[in-house]
């Protein structure tokens, strides 16, 4: 059953940690530091595939579907759960059993692994911002990426490996993530010892 984006699924994500966006203060006219909120994706609970189910519904982004598709396949044991793992960025920074797509800011799908040099990494398969949030002069919410970027060098503290779109290495670059050269658009982010 589709939900509608107003409602508000029984949602059993689990806590992860609190990044920070910066949003707009109209009032202001410029913008301020937020706390979001990394949740991981709970396979347990229908809802929680429900609300992303909606969420790339509403973004229309292929790496949304991509990201749901991730999280259906863990549902039905195709892929491992220990090893794929799927995270909400998300405005509440409380009552995460009612999450409301509406508050999802971003999406990202990552696998723990060995990388072909055999280095422990993990690799970020898919990372989606709203895309109401991208290209505009003055979004509600910005440094979504860069906050799940943030958020995911703190839990894990480990290489981190991707294939950027073309569109998004300068982004990559800005967060510290260095282009390998190897192969075709293959970045790394290295923790500082």
């Amino acid at each position: 059953m589709l939900i509608n984006n107003t409602n508000t699924p029984n949602f059993q994500a689990k806590y992860v940690s609190t990044g920070n966006v910066k949003k707009l203060n109209p009032s202001k006219g410029c913008y301020e530091r937020y706390g979001a909120t990394l949740l991981e994706f709970d396979s347990s609970n229908k809802a929680d595939l429900a609300v992303l189910k909606n969420t790339f519904e509403k973004w229309k982004s292929l790496f949304g579907r991509d990201i749901y598709q991730t999280a259906e396949n863990i549902v039905v044991d195709i892929f491992d759960e220990v090893k794929n793992k799927v995270y909400f960025f998300t405005k509440q920074s409380k009552d995460f059993d009612n999450l409301k797509v509406d508050d999802v800011l971003g999406l990202v799908d990552i696998e723990p692994k060995k990388n072909k040099t055999g280095d422990d990494i993990v690799e970020i398969h898919r990372l989606q911002v709203d895309t109401a949030l991208i290209d505009k002069e003055m979004p509600a919410f910005k440094h979504i990426g860069t906050g799940i970027l943030i958020s995911l060098k703190e839990k894990f503290n480990m290489i981190i490996e991707l294939n950027s779109v073309p569109s998004a290495t300068e982004f990559y670059e800005k967060n510290d993530f260095v282009d390998l050269q190897d192969s075709f658009l293959r970045y790394r982010w290295t923790p500082k010892a």
